[in-house]
């Protein structure tokens, strides 16, 4: 392909982007980030934490990811989700759901 195709090629293909402020980026920045603090297992709706007297009180907060099924490991006997730290976090965060009862039942 010569180099004359090819930028014609390019411009063609990617049109310019339009311009961001700083100040505009600086809050997608600070979004970010403060969604990252908050996203860890901990306040995932996929987290199950193990109750307080399943773990010694010493070691961090333990539970288990159900964001899917369990899967039953070579050579045991019972299915069992992955084991995780509520400081961990991963891809498939999602925050917990939230109930709003509006009126209230009666």
């Amino acid at each position: 392909m010569n180099a004359a195709f090819r930028s014609a090629a390019c411009a063609n293909c990617h049109a310019p982007s339009t311009p961001v402020s700083k100040e505009v980026r600086s809050q997608r920045g600070a979004m970010a980030a403060e969604y990252l603090v908050k996203a860890h297992c901990a306040n995932c709706r996929f987290f199950a934490e193990y109750m307080e007297e399943e773990v010694s009180p010493e070691s961090e907060a333990t539970g288990e990811c159900r964001r899917f099924p369990p899967v039953m490991p070579k050579g045991q006997r019972r299915a069992v989700h992955p084991i995780v730290r509520a400081a961990n976090w991963c891809g498939e965060h999602r925050p917990p759901f939230t109930t709003k009862v509006e009126g209230g039942a009666q």
